[in-house]
């Protein structure tokens, strides 16, 4: 951003960063509200560098990472939704690329066409990765419940045991018959 005097950017980057840091350092907000902010920046940031520098920028990286870590927080819904928003984000740019909106739409290495292909591709993958990543989700958190599920099963099991060698402590204790162990 320094070296190509893109201090819009370099300004927005470092805000959200800033955020990010304070959210996690310093707020004690739910999960749900925390993950939605940290979400909301990824999404943010992809934007403001998909119209600020175009597809040579890193703007749909930020865009895969917020599907990505959408489907993480907040399961299929949430990646279905990012990838939803960024498919309309995607789209949008293409018609204002066309009608040449856009410095970077100048470039006459890059095509309509061009973008056509890469954003299809990139949303194909985008759709595979956050249907990938919900059944991984949906899968660890299966696993977590059987775990805590047993743990706690264990733990009754513990206290059971405990209990029952207490009470056969004070059976023998109270026997007037003299037990040999």
């Amino acid at each position: 951003s320094v070296d190509q005097g893109n201090w819009f950017l370099l300004a927005l980057l470092s805000v959200l960063y800033i955020v990010a840091v304070v959210v996690v350092a310093f707020g004690k907000l739910p999960y749900k509200a925390s993950s939605s902010i940290g979400v909301s920046l990824l999404f943010i940031a992809g934007i403001a560098i998909l119209v600020k520098v175009g597809p040579v920028g890193s703007g749909r990286m930020w865009l895969f990472s917020f599907s990505v870590l959408a489907t993480m927080f907040f399961g299929l819904r949430g990646g279905i939704i990012s990838a939803s928003m960024n498919t309309v984000v995607l789209t949008a740019t293409g018609f204002a690329m066309n009608a040449g909106y856009f410095q970077w739409a100048a470039n006459p290495d890059l095509t309509v066409d061009m973008w056509i292909v890469s954003s299809v591709t990139y949303l194909f993958l985008n759709g595979i990765v956050v249907v990938s990543m919900a059944a991984l989700v949906d899968g660890l958190e299966k696993r977590l419940l059987e775990e805590n599920r047993l743990r706690n099963k264990i733990s009754s099991a513990g206290m059971e045991l405990e209990e029952s060698k207490e009470k056969l402590y004070q059976a023998i204790q109270g026997s007037g018959v003299p037990t040999f162990l």
